[in-house]
């Protein structure tokens, strides 16, 4: 009796799964647990596993359909032998989380991104550090011994009505794949936050990786994290400062295409620096359309406050004058000029005696000019496109002015990954977990996603530049930096047919033959290519 034929989509997981293998996580994970077999059909690692294919599925599933994730996928082909969808339920994913936060997120993720950099071979000489903000719906435990507490506090997804959890990263510069993760609670600002990851982590991620230079954002830039950095750094000054308020722009030089600047030393926080004050023209373009309108905004409402007082009567041109000294100090962008004073006659009742119309009694109005202050707006023009960045290296032969630059660039690697995890299509832009510490647990998978994601798109780059190939991009034209995510697109529609003598490969392309080809057998494999 023939077997009744059905089929299962694979798409892009087989190449997910398949960098999952190459960089040998489930057997370090496993290796750092013991597992409990007796309760579980699935081992940790395993378990982490899917809840990267899950995320990376972009099925917009939450931690409770992990198993209606994977009912119409090859579940043995891209978890193992004897693995259903149904082992993948809500109470072995979250046991699996539940260890994974009792091991220790930060220590866990530290192992892993050491073996995949491994693998990789990478070897980052600039990381960046940067956080952001998780928000979190419903009710959950509080009363559970955990690293993080859910808090109010400053939200970058403009949800301050909402608490949240605080995701701290540092990436590697080659790929963008994280190389460091901390789960902190929902109220850590980001200079407190920083200042515990210079003290605490860079110095041991030194270790591990050699790396020559710490890039901050603003946020990093305080006395207290440049007193406590012993190790080299870039970062952008944070334009508050008095110095930088203080400081007179001097000559600008070309530094690269649509940047000039001018460098200075300076020692604050007792470090001496390289200043580098930078003009970009194209943020001087975007900053200077957004200036105009809030500068028009300002004059109007300068505007309706002068004229407010101009309808004022005071009963002697000293109290005129006081007030209108005192309005004029008040305003910053316009002032009254030209300034005189209306008389304007007392009338009292009844028929006016000689004294008042001899020495008649007068009030004064002011009248005048409302003109804008041009000193203040050339001035605010002129800061506009300009930032400043500081570094402690003094040795321009260890690190150019344009290496500064270029390296502080590199921090949208990080930015781009939190875009990444926030993504809707993503695990969820929200946690819909019970307990904190699951929440901690799913930081960490959503950040070995991110680094299983980075470390694909590495590798397809680093493939097509050795072989010196190229695919084609959403325009059809040939490139040999594709985005993972586009890479992953070429893949849609992919199943395995089951039901016959061998399972076999349904909608392969010749394109898709040939970007399995490059990137080897561990890759084809997932594919049934012989």
């Amino acid at each position: 009796m023939q077997s009744q034929l059905f089929s299962k989509s694979i798409n892009h997981l087989g190449l997910v799964s398949a960098m999952f293998d190459e960089l040998d996580l489930v057997n370090l994970i496993d290796s750092l647990f013991k597992q409990d077999l007796d309760n579980r059909k699935i081992s940790i690692g395993t378990c982490c596993k899917a809840l990267v294919l899950n995320g990376l599925g972009f099925s917009q599933r939450t931690l409770y359909m992990v198993s209606s994730f994977f009912e119409d996928k090859p579940v043995e082909e891209l978890l193992g032998k004897n693995i259903e969808a149904s082992h993948l339920n809500d109470s072995v994913l979250g046991r699996a989380l539940d260890t994974i936060s009792a091991y220790g997120t930060t220590k866990l993720y530290t192992q892993l991104a050491t073996q995949i950099c491994t693998r990789l071979e990478l070897k980052p000489k600039f990381v960046h550090m940067d956080s952001t903000t998780f928000h979190v719906d419903g009710d959950y435990d509080t009363s559970e011994n955990s690293v993080i507490e859910l808090k109010h506090g400053y939200s970058r997804d403009y949800r301050p009505d909402l608490k949240q959890v605080v995701l701290n990263m540092i990436v590697e510069n080659q790929a963008g794949i994280p190389i460091h993760m901390q789960s902190c609670s929902g109220n850590v600002d980001d200079k407190s936050n920083f200042a515990q990851s210079v003290g605490n982590f860079i110095p041991k991620l030194h270790k591990l990786y050699e790396t020559n230079y710490l890039v901050m954002d603003s946020a990093g830039y305080t006395r207290s994290i440049l007193e406590t950095c012993k190790k080299k750094w870039i970062s952008r000054v944070p334009a508050t400062l008095k110095e930088v308020k203080e400081l007179v722009l001097n000559d600008f030089k070309e530094l690269a295409p649509n940047y000039t600047y001018f460098s200075k030393r300076v020692t604050y926080a007792g470090v001496e620096q390289r200043w580098l004050i930078i003009h970009s023209q194209k943020a001087y373009e975007r900053e200077i359309k957004s200036y105009e309108k809030r500068y028009q905004k300002h004059l109007e409402k300068e505007a309706k406050t002068i004229k407010k007082h101009l309808k004022e009567i005071f009963s002697c041109k000293t109290d005129a004058k006081k007030a209108i000294e005192k309005l004029n100090k008040s305003l910053k962008y316009s002032r009254l000029e030209n300034i005189s004073f209306q008389n304007i006659l007392v009338k009292k009742k009844g028929r006016p005696s000689k004294k008042d119309i001899l020495h008649p009694t007068f009030n004064y109005q002011v009248k005048g000019e409302i003109l804008p202050i041009l000193s203040v707006y050339e001035y605010e023009k002129s800061q506009k496109g300009i930032f400043i960045l500081a570094t402690n290296q003094l040795d321009e032969d260890e690190l150019s002015d344009i290496d500064i630059l270029t390296n502080y660039k590199g921090q949208s690697k990080i930015e781009r990954g939190f875009r990444f995890m926030k993504d809707p299509q993503f695990i969820a832009a929200s946690f819909f977990v019970k307990k904190t510490s699951r929440i901690d647990a799913l930081l960490f998978i959503m950040t070995l996603s991110l680094s299983v994601y980075a470390s694909m798109e590495y590798k397809i780059r680093k493939v097509l530049e050795v072989k010196n190939e190229t695919i084609p991009n959403q325009v059809g034209k040939p490139t040999n930096k594709p985005s993972c995510r586009w890479v992953f697109h070429l893949f849609k529609g992919i199943h395995l047919l089951y039901g016959m003598e061998k399972t076999i490969i349904l909608n392969m392309n010749k394109e898709q033959k040939r970007i399995l080809a490059l990137l080897g057998e561990q890759f084809e494999k997932y594919y049934i290519i012989e």
